[in-house]
């Protein structure tokens, strides 16, 4: 004799009163563990906080440093540093150029590429020769602090 095959499970009679005790104790327990993420996120140890800083510091004076060979390339071909805000400046050194000449190779687009790690723009102006400087405000997201990121002329 054949085993016995199960086609379907008989239906499962209707609900009258939904559980709400495990309802309730799942949204507690969705609750629990996004507020504690967030706690856990906003209440950072110093150590952690300042070796999070100094990782991103870093980043940010490695993408500075990219920037200015990259400056100093298109100042090369053109006798002059490309013109206009951060961005406009990312995209003419990664080809929207008269020549179409790439002059540093960019892993995003160029606004992001225009901000340090803190997600503030990185300024770009002048030092008194006229070579370019590039500032970011660092930790404190403010510029002209003691905790500046600078690259180029001061």
């Amino acid at each position: 004799m054949p085993p016995a095959v199960i086609t379907s499970m008989p239906p499962r009679p209707p609900n009258k009163h939904p559980d709400r005790l495990g309802h309730a104790f799942m949204m507690g327990f969705i609750a629990v563990v996004i507020f504690s993420g967030g706690v856990a996120l906003y209440f950072q140890p110093d150590d952690t906080r300042r070796e999070l800083n100094a990782l991103r510091a870093e980043a940010t004076q490695v993408r500075m440093k990219r920037l200015q060979l990259a400056l100093h390339r298109y100042h090369r071909i053109y006798d002059a540093f490309p013109e206009g805000d951060m961005p406009a400046v990312i995209a003419q050194l990664a080809g929207a150029n008269p020549k179409g000449l790439i002059f540093c190779q960019f892993d995003s687009t160029p606004a992001i590429e225009a901000r340090d790690k803190w997600g503030q723009t990185i300024e770009i102006g002048r030092g008194a020769t006229g070579l370019p400087r590039l500032r970011s405000g660092g930790a404190d997201r403010r510029s002209g602090t003691a905790d500046d990121i600078v690259v180029g002329e001061r």
